[in-house]
């Protein structure tokens, strides 16, 4: 059995000796805190952004979780070259355990920055223990990055493709800000879809749409899965 915390704290220490990881680790800080200070600017010298605060934090709290599956992505990407996965196999740690294990700290980090974001941006009248179950959907997400990344690639110049590609389409449901309510429906199966739409009734209500709470943790859950046992076979 794989102990999570010894594993966060190995993994921990070979990102920070990477540049290009270490970058990617420290990025969500400096988006969180821009935002801080250029969002009040922006609406005070440009023009109003209050319309668009939804859109602006759920874009901010997609982007974490993003950047946290990018991580553990690219250092299983790396094992792999280096045939430490498939030394598994001959040890005492299931990959299975181990794969899960790394997913869970990245997630758990994940969890903790969106927190950060979220206490640092989303203004007082927002109750902060009715988010946290968007953030542990939010959280959610990075080892679906994660684990999509590894199973669409073969380098990591691969790896960078897809990571854009991904990007991409996890931003995509913010679409449906700025349309009718009837065509939201094209973008039910994506698991974020519900996150920003529970995260949206927070903030008009105060209280999160409990349905799409329920309705993402199946899908993430599902999805998590299902990857992780394609990626554990093809080791």
């Amino acid at each position: 059995m794989v102990h999570v915390l010894p594993l966060a704290a190995s993994d921990l220490r070979n990102v920070l000796r990477d540049r290009m990881l270490a970058f990617a680790f420290f990025i969500p800080l400096l988006l969180i805190f821009v935002s801080v200070w250029g969002i009040p600017w922006i609406s005070a010298t440009l023009f109003d952004l209050s319309p668009y605060h939804a859109l602006i934090l759920s874009f901010i709290f997609l982007q974490v979780p993003v950047l946290f599956g990018f991580i553990p992505a690219f250092m299983l990407i790396d094992e792999r070259d280096e045939h430490i996965l498939s030394a598994l196999r001959v040890l005492p740690v299931s990959p299975l355990s181990f794969v899960a294990a790394r997913m869970f700290s990245g997630a758990a980090i994940a969890f903790l920055y969106v927190v950060l974001a979220f206490a640092l941006l989303a203004g007082p009248g927002v109750p902060f223990l009715c988010f946290l179950p968007c953030a542990c959907l939010l959280a959610l997400l990075a080892p679906i990055i994660a684990l999509t990344v590894v199973g669409l690639s073969q380098n990591k110049v691969e790896a960078l493709a897809v990571f854009k590609g991904l990007d991409l389409l996890v931003m995509l449901p913010l679409v449906s800000f700025f349309l009718p309510p009837a065509w939201e429906r094209i973008f039910w199966v994506f698991p974020q879809f519900w996150t920003i739409t529970a995260f949206e009734e927070l903030l008009r209500s105060g209280v999160p749409d409990w349905g799409a709470i329920g309705v993402g943790l199946v899908l993430h859950a599902g999805v998590i899965g299902y990857l992780l046992r394609r990626f554990v076979r093809g080791l």
